[in-house]
């Protein structure tokens, strides 16, 4: 089950990722109330972007994103 509280930066940091190691499974919020889990995505590229809520370039560079994900999803 996804962690119940604690921002994404304090959610990520208790995962002890280490530099050239396989990323272990862990959850990050979708945005729009859900969990993703980054297990669900074995053997693909995931990208975290991360940005704060009120950033509004930052949010413009979604659309972006999707359009390079549509591209080369295969």
């Amino acid at each position: 089950l996804p962690p119940a509280e604690g921002s994404v930066e304090d959610l990520m940091e208790g995962q002890y990722l280490e530099v050239g190691k396989t990323v272990p499974g862990f959850w990050l919020t979708d945005g729009r109330g859900g969990w993703v889990r980054t297990a669900a995505h074995h053997g693909k590229i995931l990208l975290v972007y991360l940005f704060a809520a009120d950033d509004l370039d930052a949010a413009r560079t979604l659309t972006s994103l999707d359009r390079i994900h549509r591209e080369f999803q295969d």
